[in-house]
């Protein structure tokens, strides 16, 4: 009987993993939209050169990422440096895929400093998804 029960809450937490897993892409699309709709914006009202251009990309990548990572670290309330870590690398490979798909995808030095800053971005966000969860759960 305890095993029975034990196997319903693994799958119990494998569809809430997969589904704040979608609830999270989700968010990564709309946060990613989002800024780059603000850049857009930006650049039609102010003349920036277009040497900014890949750092602004960056930025938004960055916080996109740590957006995410904090949103599923908050919804999931644990290893929130490990998932916001994975959440850096999943995007930035869903981000080479897309390149390479269109023949540009090149491994070279500021496309390796994305990942770093997605990685660290994501932990950033990760960790602080995890203090939130503790903080509300401590409240209550």
């Amino acid at each position: 009987m305890k095993n029975q029960i034990n196997r319903k809450s693994q799958l119990k937490t494998k569809s809430y993993l997969t589904i704040h897993i979608l609830l999270c892409l989700v968010c990564a699309i709309f946060v990613m939209a989002t800024l780059l709709c603000l850049l857009a914006k930006l650049l039609c009202v102010i003349d920036v050169p277009q040497a900014y251009f890949p750092a602004m990309i960056s930025t938004a990548l960055a916080l996109t990422t740590c957006v995410t990572a904090l949103i599923f670290s908050k919804l999931r309330g644990k290893a929130g440096l490990a998932s916001g870590a994975l959440w850096g690398i999943g995007l930035y490979a869903v981000l080479f895929f897309a390149t390479w798909t269109q023949g540009r995808a090149v491994l070279q030095e500021a496309s390796l400093l994305r990942l770093v800053g997605m990685i660290i971005a994501g932990s950033f966000g990760g960790y602080l998804g995890v203090l939130w969860h503790e903080k509300k759960r401590r409240k209550h």
